[in-house]
């Protein structure tokens, strides 16, 4: 996620939020699929897909401040 998120040049918790989204996806899909029903992946897993990106952003903006720099974009 780093890596696409300097490449990119797009915030990492963005990506993050993306990336998690996608893996839940996924596994709904191969649950469906393979056990025709949603298996393990419930209301939780989906919700923490979008908080912990979302959390993050604004650790990092807290962290900018204090520190003056941003420590997950690597320049």
């Amino acid at each position: 996620m780093q890596a696409i998120a300097i490449v990119t040049k797009k915030p990492f918790s963005k990506i993050k939020v993306y990336f998690d989204s996608a893996m839940v996806i996924v596994s709904l899909i191969t649950c469906i699929i393979m056990t025709h029903t949603l298996g393990s992946v419930g209301l939780g897993t989906i919700i923490s897909a979008i908080l912990v990106g979302t959390t993050l952003k604004y650790i990092v903006k807290i962290f900018e401040y204090i520190k003056g720099y941003n420590p997950l974009i690597l320049t």
